[in-house]
């Protein structure tokens, strides 16, 4: 969940970066799909799956 906070500071950078403005729901849209994004990308898959492994060791 996004505190209006984050909103807001997420419409600075938008703003900063891309030279557009957000409204507020335009930003927590864009954010909220950013941050699924990320953890995505970073989180590790799941064991079970079969396609990655949590433990990264050589065998």
């Amino acid at each position: 969940m996004l505190y209006p906070k984050d909103i807001t500071e997420f419409q600075k950078l938008w703003s900063k970066h891309y030279d557009e403005e957000l409204s507020q729901e335009q930003a927590r849209k864009y954010a909220e799909s950013l941050l699924r994004y990320v953890q995505l990308v970073i989180s590790p898959e799941d064991e079970s799956s079969g396609t990655a492994s949590a433990n990264m060791e050589p065998s």
